[in-house]
């Protein structure tokens, strides 16, 4: 039998455990120091070895590691992955064909190195963000880049490329910075301001990126921040926000909001952070299927949010650290797929109305440091492995 951990205890100390190899990897980092690995990447040598990393997900990076060589081939075959890093490697030569096989990747960093051509990159149709700066890519851009629709971050600079920007890349950055207003206007018109610091600051006559509590990319002007917690707002959070497709941190807490949470929200796959604690949110828990594997802080906190928690939505949180749900209404069993995000530190769910045992599939989680279930009518104990 393992340790024991008791309802009413707080914090489950984190444990190292043997990787399970029939498992498949979340994320390869090469300078981790595995040397099996690293000779299994050695791309001069062409030891490429992909079957030890066929069943990746998420990312692979190799940068500053020391790889060296061309890209092989083989990278294509990796069809989960969402975000390639290589920067600062001495890699050569063009990027092979077969990576436009990648359709779910999002990130593309490849900086400082030496490569030539780029052009098979352009047709990721889902990428997001594309680093090529100080490479040796030369000719013009091709107009094959308005394939990658989804592009808000494209960084080509000390290269030798030339030519004009296609104008259907400037067209639609232009579209994007548009919908960003839009969505922030639509909450500004649906809460109500007690100070008029929103009437005064965000105006139409200056750029959402000088707006009070926004933050945007140095270099695409998208809206990455929203921070308006503690402004004492009431009112209601619009659907439009879903529309900010480049957010990376939401925060509304601390404010008087009210209603739903809208489910647009969930589909913002770059969202890293979302804070919408200690407000007056009546609504259950989005039951939508949604893929967020940029999502690692979850805060719920101090609402009147209600019913169970769907059990498929741990599903698709492969990098969640943390989940604060800790007063509110919430009833019924904790879903024991909890387990299944494996990266979770911080599980916070007292102060609700859950029922039954507490799985004992959470003391599975090796990454969990903090524990907070009292306040329930939870029963058992939790075994740590």
């Amino acid at each position: 039998m393992g340790e024991r951990l008791r309802v009413d205890e707080a914090k489950i100390g984190q444990k190292e455990r043997r990787p399970d190899r029939n498992k498949g990897i979340r994320r390869f980092d090469a300078r981790d120091g595995r040397d099996y690995l690293r000779k299994g990447l050695n791309f001069g040598h062409r030891q490429t070895h992909m079957e030890l990393i066929k069943n990746l997900h998420n990312e692979l990076n190799l940068g500053y590691s020391g790889f060296a060589g061309e890209i092989p081939e083989e990278l294509g075959s990796l069809h989960a992955l969402e975000r390639f890093r290589a920067g600062e490697s001495p890699i050569t030569g063009s990027i092979p064909l077969e990576i436009g096989n990648i359709h779910n990747v999002l990130n593309l960093s490849l900086h400082n190195n030496s490569l030539t051509d780029p052009s098979t990159i352009f047709n990721i149709p889902n990428l997001k963000e594309l680093y090529l700066w100080s490479n040796e890519l030369n000719g013009i851009i091709p107009d094959s880049i308005s394939i990658a629709s989804e592009l808000t971050i494209l960084e080509l600079s000390s290269n030798s490329s030339s030519g004009r920007i296609p104008t259907t890349l400037v067209k639609a950055s232009a579209t994007n910075i548009t919908t960003d207003q839009h969505a922030l206007l639509a909450l500004k018109d649906r809460i109500y301001d007690p100070t008029n610091l929103l009437a005064k600051n965000w105006s139409t006559s200056s750029s959402i990126c000088t707006w009070i509590g926004v933050t945007c990319g140095v270099r695409h002007h998208r809206v990455t921040v929203l921070n308006i917690s503690n402004f004492g707002l009431a009112g209601t959070i619009p659907p439009q926000l879903g529309n900010l497709s480049s957010l990376r941190v939401l925060d509304l807490s601390v404010n008087q909001l009210s209603g739903t949470i809208p489910s647009s929200i969930f589909q913002i796959s770059s969202l890293e952070r979302l804070n919408l604690s200690y407000n007056q949110l009546f609504d259950s828990f989005p039951s939508i299927i949604f893929n967020l594997p940029s999502l690692q802080v979850i805060q719920f906190g101090s609402n009147s949010l209600y019913g169970g928690l769907p059990s498929h939505i741990f599903n698709y949180l492969p990098n969640l650290k943390m989940l604060y749900l800790a007063d509110n209404m919430f009833d019924g069993q904790i879903p024991s797929t909890i387990s299944k995000c494996q990266q979770l530190q911080i599980l916070s769910l007292y102060l609700n109305n859950f029922t039954g045992y507490i799985p004992k599939e959470i003391g599975n989680m090796t990454m969990l440091k903090e524990l907070y279930l009292g306040s329930n009518e939870l029963q058992g104990t939790i075994s740590i492995a």
